[in-house]
């Protein structure tokens, strides 16, 4: 009897040896079952693959992350304690999650730069578009010892922005043909979300995004953002870049500063601008044929 309760003892202290986090071990020992709910409600046309949970210790400690398959939820193991808790769905292509120890900190942010670089960023970063997300976020709750399976409910909402660009009166846009081309950016907008206050976070970047035109008079674009960086105040520049199939490179620069900063849904900004004339393409492709690098800006005064 005696020699079983030694082994027993020698592999219980082998266990909590071998163990990283020691208090994290002795907790699990003590876990609960916990139902973790998916709630729907505010946003009802969401379709995500899949979602994550981090759960965060209060009294410090790593987060405790879970996957869940099933985007209504699941049953999880969870240590007994204080907890504050985020959200989000985890079939993201080009965000990635630094700061993940602590519930204030904890951010997603869009992925590397883009490659085929334009001019004209003012000296900012360009990255990839945000992919489309849905959070939540819990404050403080306790997870005790109790027979009864204890249920989280999270209730995901939309946590990035839509921008929407439309230009009106483009002259000699049917000159593009299906060989030319266009492409957009906007200036000063956020690289990062904080999950824990659904604020937009770090420092601005340059946006890029695709362009379409219907052969006539107006071109339009649709992308995601995080938005503005909070507290920003640097403006916000559009520009237009447009390949003609001769092989010329113009953009155009509008300053939609006030356009974006009084929108009046901040998280579905729409863009009007009126008036654009796109060059000729040279007759027969003859004349100069500008390289790869000369670009040719054209700033554009707003109509009042």
């Amino acid at each position: 009897m005696k020699r079983n309760l030694y082994i027993l003892l020698t592999l219980f202290a082998v266990l909590l040896a071998g163990c990283e986090h020691k208090d994290f071990c002795c907790r699990c020992l003590q876990a609960d079952d916990v139902e973790v709910v998916f709630d729907w409600s505010r946003s009802p046309d969401a379709d995500p693959a899949s979602m994550k949970v981090y759960f965060f210790p209060e009294g410090g400690g790593e987060a405790l992350v879970y996957e869940f398959a099933d985007i209504h939820g699941g049953s999880i193991r969870l240590p007994a304690g204080n907890y504050r808790a985020v959200c989000v769905n985890s079939d993201t292509e080009f965000l990635h999650y630094e700061h993940t120890d602590r519930f204030d900190s904890i951010r997603a942010c869009t992925g590397g730069g883009v490659s085929g670089q334009l001019p004209g960023t003012d000296g900012e970063e360009f990255r990839n578009a945000p992919d489309r997300i849905w959070t939540d976020r819990l404050e403080t709750f306790t997870i005790g010892h109790s027979p009864d399976q204890q249920r989280i409910i999270f209730r995901p909402a939309p946590s990035v922005c839509r921008y929407t660009v439309e230009i009106r009166n483009v002259s000699n846009l049917g000159y593009l043909g299906s060989t030319g081309s266009l492409r957009g950016s906007l200036t000063g907008l956020s690289d990062g979300l904080l999950l824990g206050t659904g604020e937009p976070s770090g420092h601005p970047l340059t946006l890029p995004f695709e362009a379409t035109h219907d052969g006539k008079s107006t071109i339009t674009a649709d992308f995601l953002t995080f938005g503005p960086p909070a507290g920003a105040t640097g403006k916000h520049l559009l520009r237009i870049y447009v390949q003609l199939p001769d092989g010329k490179k113009v953009y155009y620069t509008f300053d939609v500063t006030d356009q974006v900063r009084h929108a009046p849904d901040p998280r579905n900004v729409h863009i009007v601008l009126d008036g654009l004339t796109l060059p000729k393409p040279l007759a027969n492709g003859s004349g100069f044929r500008p390289t790869v690098d000369d670009w040719q800006e054209v700033e554009v005064p707003l109509r009042m």
